[in-house]
């Protein structure tokens, strides 16, 4: 990704000798001065935003460990989230396996998962990150039906709770 960036930004000033090696004239001198500093300027740029530096590590754990499911957001949303810390620690080389991914994800939930965590964990020797994710979100799936069908059934009933149209003799 970034040598494309570099090789397109080195043709856009008309600096291409520099990506075919041709050494002619004392243009090139100043051409390989154009490219040394565009190719410094790239380190400089995947240092800073891909520090691999203790303190990122440490920041984004942090995050990770204190991760928590905020009040109203989905499932889904949470998981997204997740993945994102995850994906984070990924890019800085560090690697979470399956088991914690799975505990971290479980103890994120609010307490009103409590009943569903230990049911799902309850007499397994492992959990896999993918099963646990997708029993979530098949758990939530029912929740809104639930919902969903709770207040249709409500709605019906508060529409026939009213008079009739007919009289009475």
């Amino acid at each position: 990704m970034y040598r494309c960036e570099v090789m397109n930004a080195l043709c856009s000033l008309n600096l291409e000798d520099v990506l075919d090696g041709d050494e002619s004239s004392d243009t090139m001198n100043e051409k390989s001065y154009v490219g040394d500093v565009c190719g410094k300027s790239l380190e400089e740029a995947r240092n800073k935003y891909h520090m691999k530096n203790v303190k990122n590590r440490l920041h984004i754990k942090r995050r990770l460990y204190r991760f928590q499911m905020r009040c109203g957001v989905s499932i889904d949303e949470h998981l997204n989230e997740f993945t994102e810390l995850l994906t984070d620690l990924l890019n800085l080389d560090e690697y979470v396996n399956d088991e914690d991914k799975t505990l971290l994800l479980l103890n994120s939930l609010p307490d009103e998962y409590e009943n569903f965590t230990m049911s799902l964990i309850h007499g397994k020797e492992g959990l896999q990150y993918s099963e646990v994710s997708i029993i979530l979100l098949n758990q939530e799936f029912r929740r809104k039906y639930k919902e969903s069908s709770k207040a249709k059934s409500a709605k019906t009933f508060v529409s026939h709770r009213g008079r009739s149209n007919e009289k009475k003799n």
